[in-house]
């Protein structure tokens, strides 16, 4: 299972993924399109992956291109999370 950060921007998306353990395997920027986004994560869409996704104006569209790569995908409060920049 992998825990997955997402910091959802305009036109891309900077991406953490982390093992169960803490130890962060990968960071990318990716673009915030459904062939970009699927190609980065198709590595760890494994069965319990979950990611966390900043929420914005655009948190709609990118929570249904995320969630057809991920599990389960939560959103956050963008100021709760200010801890994790």
């Amino acid at each position: 299972m992998y825990s997955i950060g997402i910091d959802a921007h305009k036109r891309y998306s900077q991406i953490t993924i982390m093992q169960e353990n803490g130890k962060i395997i990968n960071r990318c920027k990716v673009n915030n399109d459904r062939k970009s986004i699927k190609r980065a994560l198709s590595p760890y869409a494994q069965d319990g992956s979950k990611a966390v996704l900043e929420s914005g104006w655009n948190w709609g569209l990118l929570y249904d291109m995320f969630s057809d790569c991920i599990d389960e995908v939560k959103i956050a409060h963008p100021l709760k999370v200010k801890a994790i920049a």
